[in-house]
């Protein structure tokens, strides 16, 4: 969802918003995935993951100080998935905005 919100790819945030409510996300924390990853409320582990998506979107990189966090709670098969559950949806939402996908209605 959060790639959805960096890439302004309405569709693919509004689909992921969905199924965020349906495995028990609330509204709350959906519209917090659009604040900063310092926002209160995220434990320190989705405060490590907001951060490596952030800085995958802007730098295609992870820094060291957010790769040592996600050290503390990960182990390396999941943050190699964590690279590729971000540049995914990058891609995903490039397509969308470029083809002009518009909103299901509901």
């Amino acid at each position: 969802m959060r790639i959805g919100h960096l890439c302004r790819s309405g569709y693919e945030w509004s689909q992921h918003a969905r199924i965020g409510k349906d495995i028990g996300l609330t509204d709350e924390e959906i519209e917090r995935i659009k604040e900063d990853p310092e926002a209160p409320g995220w434990s320190r582990a989705d405060r490590a993951v907001l951060q490596a998506t952030d800085e995958l979107h802007t730098d295609a990189f992870i820094s060291d100080a957010t790769w040592n966090e996600l050290k503390r709670t990960y182990r390396d098969d999941q943050l190699m998935d964590l690279i590729v559950a971000v540049g995914n949806p990058t891609l995903v939402s490039m397509a969308l905005n470029i083809l002009g996908v518009q909103l299901e209605s509901e």
